[in-house]
């Protein structure tokens, strides 16, 4: 440390001066530390605060954002935008699935590549109806990304350097952006809050024959927290903890099933971000993002649904694992019929086909120590919600599904070219109750690396199930105002 004895002249003859490193060292030595640290170190004397303006200090911490160059960012520099912006907000950059109850939701953060504004841009997924594209064949739909909110960056110079906490955002209702509200002479503003762990779980109610029966709806994430999907070094916006509000219970009445908001437990959750809308001064079904509906609303299709009179509960967000790292020195291959091929290979993030429910995001896990493969429900629909598994393969006892009558649910799929083998599939009755869950045996076809298709029982078609290969942003359509959606489809049929 730089000693405070003395003046300079006896610091610059002091052998364990800092001061006299390079600054190359001094460059190597920050990159060992936290940014604050970072900034407590200049900070200590004059002669190390000099270093400040050294551009090379902020890109190597922008670069552990992910942030590789400025080219979205105007004319800022390297200390502007991480000071401004990456500092806090950085972690938000990636996906992110809600506890809404039973289908969940995705919200997905990224730097904006519009030259009109700099800054983070959030937006929720959307999914088009259930498509039967090829005779029996159920293809899942790539998302619609609904802007939900934005952090701007400051313009060039309207502030002096410092480092940004300030955790309030523009809010896009539809195609109206709208940064505050006044109601009733007060000023509302949209934020986003890092929430500590809460107490709370959902609870499903079924009452048949004046008998009722009530279950835990599956946390989110498990307990344990050893979902592959869950990421755990991302960490959170660096915005001060809350603690979470109390959880306001709200209940919904469909035929025979009663659906009650949340009950205490014992267990927590882990922390969590969410963002508060402006309640009550807009329909909460015009918000873009479904789990800032009040609990019941749009969760069940069909005639049986109903609206919920209960208040809106606000989402809570954990961050999930994406893109993938495959494990190495595995040698991994396209094509199952490759004698390189590996069930590892299919690990990362999937869209996939579950009929009237429409298009669902999956977690596709190898699971090594059980030679499985399972795939994980990051959302749902109200038979199998999100937060479970939905099928699994065990490939220790690998075998073949060659029923002629069978292959030919798929379409027409080259058994040479494929692997066929049979799995176990979940399924449950609406509502998810304890008692009605069960196992199916179900044929499946692994195409490729990205390519799955399963028959479920005596289903009149395959399901498909694609990996979401992310986006490319400069490609897609503003199909209308803040709703952006991919013109190059899957890529191979």
């Amino acid at each position: 440390m730089v000693t405070n004895r003395g003046s300079a002249s006896v610091r610059e003859h002091d052998p364990s001066s800092l001061l006299k490193l390079p600054f190359d060292v001094i460059l190597a030595l920050c990159s060992l530390v936290d940014p604050i640290d970072i900034v407590n170190f200049l900070s200590t004397c004059k002669a190390l605060r000099s270093h400040f303006p050294e551009e090379s200090i902020w890109r190597m911490l922008s670069l552990r954002c992910g942030v590789v160059d400025l080219t979205f960012f105007g004319d800022r520099t390297w200390f502007q935008v991480y000071s401004q912006l990456l500092h806090t907000f950085a972690p938000l950059l990636g996906l992110w699935a809600s506890d809404h109850p039973f289908r969940g939701n995705i919200m997905e953060c990224r730097i904006n590549e519009d030259g009109e504004w700099h800054g983070i841009i959030c937006e929720v997924w959307k999914f088009d109806g259930p498509d039967r594209e090829n005779a029996g064949l159920y293809e899942p739909s790539l998302p619609r990304y609904y802007e939900s909110f934005r952090i701007p960056l400051d313009p060039v110079g309207s502030n002096p350097p410092r480092l940004r906490s300030a955790s309030s955002v523009v809010w896009r209702i539809h195609d109206r952006q709208l940064q505050d509200w006044k109601k009733e002479g007060e000023i509302h503003r949209p934020s986003l809050h890092f929430l500590a762990p809460a107490q709370y779980a959902t609870a499903v109610c079924s009452i048949r024959s004046n008998a009722t029966d009530c279950n835990t709806h599956p946390y989110f994430p498990p307990k344990d927290l050893s979902v592959p999907w869950y990421d755990q070094a991302r960490g959170f916006p660096r915005l001060g903890q809350e603690p979470s509000d109390d959880i306001v219970l709200s209940e919904i009445s469909i035929e025979d099933l009663r659906f009650i908001g949340a009950e205490r437990t014992r267990h927590l959750t882990p922390p969590a971000i969410s963002v508060y809308p402006p309640c009550g001064l807009f329909d909460p079904l015009r918000l873009h993002d479904p789990c800032h509906r009040p609990l019941g609303q749009d969760l069940f299709v069909g005639g049986r649904r109903r609206r919920s009179t209960g208040e809106p509960v606000f989402g809570r967000y954990y961050p999930i694992t994406y893109p993938v790292t495959y494990p190495s020195p595995i040698s991994l291959a396209r094509h199952p019929n490759d004698p390189n091929w590996h069930p590892a290979s299919l690990e990362g993030l999937w869209l996939g086909s579950y009929g009237p429910n429409g298009t669902e995001v999956l977690y596709l896990e190898w699971r090594e120590s059980a030679n499985i493969v399972r795939a994980w429900k990051v959302t749902g629909d109200e038979n199998v919600p999100r937060g479970v598994v939905s099928w699994e393969l065990d490939f220790t006892f690998k075998s073949e599904a060659t029923a002629v009558s069978s292959l030919e649910a798929f379409a027409g799929l080259d058994p040479g070219s494929c692997m066929f083998m049979w799995g176990r599939g979940h399924i449950c009755s609406a509502g998810y109750p304890s008692k009605h869950r069960r196992e199916m045996g179900i044929m499946v076809a692994i195409v490729r690396e990205d390519d799955i298709r399963i028959l479920w029982g005596v289903a009149n078609g395959a399901f498909r199930y694609r990996r979401y290969k992310g986006r490319c942003v400069s490609s897609e359509e503003e199909v209308q105002p803040g709703v952006r959606q991919s013109q190059l489809g899957y890529g191979e049929p």
